[in-house]
């Protein structure tokens, strides 16, 4: 393969980091033409799960114009059904309790930021009495509907938009089914979890595009270890899946300094392989819903310097990965595990420097012409 290097260099955090891509089509046909247009602010964005903590609503707009800053246009964060819905219907009637969410997305939207919501995780009382299990069969019903009242509140036309008439009405238009529903941490019983999580994902996209026919329901963000054969069982189970899957979500998180950027293209380029296989023609698109690096282990330029690559070459890569979130805005910069040291920003909002090599790529695809060839990686 034929390697040149993009013309112009990235200045980030006082170094110049040259971005390599290949210019050699699949069995050596030639690239396809570069971007001619910047890339939408909404194509990037960051997870702000401990930012977006705790209801405190003065805390949370100060937090969101922060994050805006960075020039993003999504803000990833679950919807809690357990919050929306604790009780269970009665007489077939729903009751959602909207206030908490109401003053995240008015937060958010004052800053010009929309909302990507995690639809996840268990009720009590639609989860067998364990809130952190998706719903059991007799309910995945019910969640079908959670989704759908999602939309109907937040999507476009949506109740609290008209309710907030004074609000920049920033609707959401993406809803993520479940989060890393291929791992035992957030599905306990894997046994049956593809099946169940299909028609989950059915239910929710058939209520969501009644209410707003313009959204796009993504299956919720897979962890890159077994996502194949997850896959793969999830299509084998509903066969109707292939013609409704709008995107897939995925966490393609590489390793450290060994294993790096190249970790994690790797696993995209193995995602973009099964699902071309899985469904050719059908070009389905990849959500990049969480990847990232923590600091420590790995070192702060190192990680500064490959956000930049992300930012850079993603939009432009022969992947089809329509998204890019990165994990995540703040975290605890405490404690022993890489769990507390994924933020690009430090506790109080202020960035650090891979924040900064972030918020400079970001600016120099949304803001300028981007030129250079597409960046081979799947192809």
């Amino acid at each position: 393969m034929r390697w040149v290097r993009l013309l112009g260099l990235l200045v980030v955090a006082g170094a110049v980091v040259a971005v390599t891509v290949a210019v050699a089509g699949r069995g050596g046909a030639p690239a396809p033409p570069a971007l001619a247009a910047p890339v939408p602010a909404g194509y990037f964005g960051v997870n702000a799960q401990l930012a977006l903590g705790a209801w405190n609503e003065r805390g949370w707009r100060r937090t969101a114009a922060q994050i805006a800053r960075t020039g993003v246009g999504v803000v990833r964060r679950d919807a809690f059904w357990s919050d929306v819905e604790p009780a269970p219907p009665r007489a077939g009637r729903h009751r959602y309790r909207w206030r908490a969410l109401d003053r995240l997305v008015g937060a958010l939207a004052a800053s010009g930021l929309r909302w990507y919501p995690i639809v996840d995780y268990g009720v009590a009382w639609a989860s067998g009495g364990d809130s952190r299990s998706p719903p059991t069969w007799r309910h995945v019903a019910d969640y079908g509907r959670f989704a759908g009242a999602l939309a109907r509140r937040y999507g476009a036309g949506g109740r609290f938009w008209r309710l907030h008439p004074r609000l920049r009405v920033v609707p959401v238009r993406d809803y993520e089914i479940w989060n890393e529903p291929n791992v035992a941490r957030f599905w306990a019983d894997q046994v049956g979890a593809p099946a169940r999580l299909a028609a989950m994902y059915l239910a929710a996209r058939r209520r969501v595009r009644a209410a707003d026919r313009s959204a796009r329901v993504v299956l919720g963000g897979l962890s890159a270890v077994g996502a194949d054969g997850f896959l793969a069982d999830m299509l084998a189970a509903r066969p109707p899946l292939a013609s409704q899957l709008d995107a897939v979500g995925f966490h393609p998180y590489g390793g450290g300094p060994d294993g790096g950027l190249e970790q994690t293209y790797a696993r995209i380029r193995a995602l973009r392989a099964t699902l071309d296989r899985l469904l050719p023609g059908h070009e389905v698109p990849i959500e990049i819903t969480e990847t990232g690096w923590a600091v420590p282990p790995v070192p702060e330029a190192w990680r500064a310097q490959r956000l930049a690559r992300l930012v850079r070459e993603l939009p432009r890569s022969d992947c089809g990965v329509t998204r890019l979130i990165v994990h995540t805005w703040t975290s605890t910069d405490a404690g022993r595990s890489p769990e507390g040291w994924f933020g690009i920003a430090r506790p109080d909002g202020t960035l650090g420097p891979s924040g900064a090599a972030f918020q400079a790529a970001v600016a120099a695809m949304t803001s300028h012409r981007p030129m250079g060839p597409t960046v081979e990686i799947c192809r």
